[in-house]
């Protein structure tokens, strides 16, 4: 699965992103026209988990937008974008032919989430911060990789 034909990209993780143990964080750095964009959107906007791979499909996944440091997803249920199970992970991470495996891929609505966070002033739009949290800690033998994280909005052009 891809991203929307229709999908407006504002902006993407630097690259690969590895879930180990505990789980993993990135930021997702919005272009100019995303910067300027994401405030005044007023259509739904998407966290997208792109290419997902790996070789443990025994795990759920929860994103999290802007979750602090040090904090407890638990005590930050208001961030949590949504949980993904990985089912099918491995059979998705198998290279087919000459092509790269496609992996998975998940959409997940972020809209009431970024507009609370921007309304109070607890996030810059220019570089969001996402976590990603296993739903118990990964061993190390575990891989998992999401190949791409990104904000897009499948809304015209304003």
């Amino acid at each position: 699965m891809t991203l929307p034909k229709e999908a407006e990209v504002l902006g993407a993780n630097s690259g690969e992103l590895e879930i180990k143990g505990s789980g993993a964080h990135t930021v997702v750095r919005l272009s100019a026209e995303g910067q300027r964009r994401l405030p005044a959107l007023a259509h739904t906007v998407y966290l997208g988990l792109e290419n997902v791979r790996g070789d443990f499909d025994a795990a759920v996944l929860t994103a999290f937008i802007n979750l602090p440091e040090d904090a407890a997803p638990r005590d930050h249920q208001n961030l949590r974008a949504e949980a993904v199970g990985l089912y099918g992970l491995r059979r998705a991470s198998i290279t087919q032919g000459d092509n790269d495996a496609p992996g998975l891929t998940f959409l997940l609505d972020i809209t009431a989430i970024l507009r609370e966070q921007l309304q109070a002033r607890l996030l810059k739009p220019e570089e969001i911060p996402v976590r990603i949290v296993p739903d118990r800690p990964l061993p190390n033998s575990i891989k998992i990789v999401v190949g791409r994280v990104t904000i897009f909005t499948t809304s015209p052009s304003e």
